[in-house]
């Protein structure tokens, strides 16, 4: 059924008179006399903005420094002083990268594997918001989904 589903959908939109540009066929010559020049266009490559995630994580950064401090406060929050020690399965062992943008109110991490974005997030920014003065914590996992939560959140 799944192989179905496209087809379906353009021939839905064929008959229903919706067919993208991409589906119209404009009638023309069926030959092109010998010796006539043929004109050849080549459609110019496009980027499609991500409609996954709302973080872009190649803002501006902020200093890396700040960034390794407050990632400190929050393993010193556990009593960690190492991503190892979190116990197997918990998103803390899959952060692989952390920055701050510019702003220096937003702090981003990104995980190496699928684990819970939203959770780690909360966490995060309950554990180290007061003392790291961020107002931001996004969470970015290894396919680029994520989650963000602002101080608005833990109210």
């Amino acid at each position: 059924m799944k192989r179905f589903a496209p087809l379906a959908l353009i021939v839905t939109l064929v008959l229903t008179g919706c067919a993208p540009k991409a589906l119209e066929v404009t009638p023309g010559p069926s030959h092109v006399p010998a010796g006539a020049p043929v004109a050849v266009s080549v459609a110019e490559p496009q980027s499609v903005p991500s409609s996954q995630s709302s973080v872009e994580p190649s803002d501006a950064k902020g200093s890396q420094d700040r960034a390794d401090k407050i990632m400190d406060l929050f393993l010193k929050s556990y009593d960690r002083t190492d991503f190892n020690e979190f116990s197997d399965g918990t998103p803390h062992q899959a952060i692989k990268e952390w920055y701050l943008k510019a702003d220096d109110k937003t702090f981003v991490i990104i995980l190496d594997s699928e684990e819970s974005t939203f959770w780690l997030a909360n966490d995060f920014l309950e554990r180290v918001h007061e003392q790291g003065e961020i107002e931001k914590v996004t969470v970015l996992d290894s396919e680029n989904y994520g989650a963000s939560r602002t101080l608005a959140d833990l109210s």
